[in-house]
């Protein structure tokens, strides 16, 4: 198992938990390039590790939050509601 298989995912680090590209798209249902878009245009802080980025649970939620993009979805059906 390499580093980011280690880090990725659910498992939990001293940064909380990471997600890459493809489990934001599966959470979320946006595309892996507009996450990447998000990323370039320093909307979303990211950590690079060689080719794949990891993004904090805390980082998304502030995106969300920032940019008030939860709102499309009906209450209820955000993710991290929970943690609310």
């Amino acid at each position: 198992m390499n580093i980011i298989d280690q880090l990725i995912g659910e498992n939990k680090t001293n940064l909380g938990t990471l997600f890459n590209l493809k489990h934001l798209h599966k959470k979320f249902g946006i595309s892996v390039r507009t996450w990447r878009e998000y990323i370039k245009r320093k909307e979303l802080r990211a950590f690079k590790i060689g080719r794949s980025y990891l993004v904090s649970e805390d980082d998304v939620m502030a995106f969300f939050k920032e940019k008030e993009a939860y709102t499309w979805r009906k209450k209820g059906e955000y993710p991290f509601d929970e943690l609310q």
